[in-house]
C-alpha cells in the first residue's frame, strides 16, 4: 500500500454538521477501500482566483495508506460530491525516521 494526500475544498457556505459530515463519508469511503486514515487536517483559505462564483473555501486534507488501484475510484469518489468545488490527490513520500543519511538503519 501508499500513502497518498486528498485536499479538498468545501463550499464555505456549508455549516459546520455539513462540512463534518461531508468530512466523514470521505473518510469512511476511503476505509471502505480497504484504506487507513493517517491525518486529518481543516480550515478556511482563500483561492488564487474565484472559484464557483467564491474566493474562499473550507480546505480538508486527509492523508491515508491504500492500495494504488483504489485511488482512481476515490478520486472518482471525491469529485462527484455536490459539495466539494476542486479536489486533488497526490502520492506522498515515506520517510523513515530511523534511517541516516546512507540508508542504513539506525541501531
Amino acid at each position: 500500500m501508499s500513502l497518498y494526500k486528498a485536499t479538498f475544498a468545501l463550499r464555505p457556505e456549508l455549516e459546520e454538521e455539513e462540512k463534518n459530515s461531508t468530512v466523514k463519508e470521505v473518510q469512511d469511503f476511503v476505509v471502505s477501500q480497504n484504506g487507513k486514515i493517517e491525518n486529518v487536517e481543516s480550515g478556511i483559505q482563500k483561492f488564487a482566483f474565484e472559484v464557483d462564483k467564491t474566493n474562499k473555501g473550507f480546505f480538508v486534507s486527509i492523508v491515508f495508506e491504500v492500495d494504488a488501484s483504489k485511488v482512481h475510484g476515490i478520486h472518482q469518489f471525491l469529485i462527484k460530491k455536490r459539495d466539494i468545488i476542486r479536489a486533488m490527490l497526490t502520492r506522498q513520500e515515506i520517510h523513515l525516521k530511523n534511517k541516516d543519511k546512507g540508508g542504513k538503519k539506525d541501531e
